[in-house]
């Protein structure tokens, strides 16, 4: 199964984000909370962000790829067939686990930053 960013204006603003921030979202979806690295995550065993491993701006270059394992990241790789989800559907999906209410303000501040 590849990693594959299926195109979403939600999550489109990660191309503008600055190195060390997709470096941050990038090493928390591939690391747990003890500093193992997750077993479904697909980004650090994917060919072009391997290719990059010394470049500067490595995770800039691989925005999409972030975003990819954000998708897959959020998603049932059962009940989704392995696809990952648009970012809007994994928030819902939180909605509805968490029993909060996911709201449009939460999309906005992260795309200012």
């Amino acid at each position: 199964m590849g990693l594959v960013y299926k195109d979403d204006e939600d999550l489109n603003f990660l191309q503008h984000c600055t190195e060390v921030q997709l470096q941050v979202i990038a090493r928390l979806l591939t690391y747990d909370e003890n500093g193992k690295q997750r077993l479904a995550s697909e980004l650090l065993k994917h060919q072009q962000f391997q290719a990059l491993d010394s470049h500067p701006e490595r995770h800039r270059r691989c925005w999409q790829l972030i975003a990819g394992e954000l998708q897959h990241f959020g998603g049932d790789s059962i009940a989704n067939k392995g696809h990952g989800l648009l970012y809007r559907s994994v928030l819902h999906d939180l909605k509805s686990i968490s029993g909060q209410r996911a709201k449009r303000s939460l999309l906005d501040q992260m795309k200012r930053r």
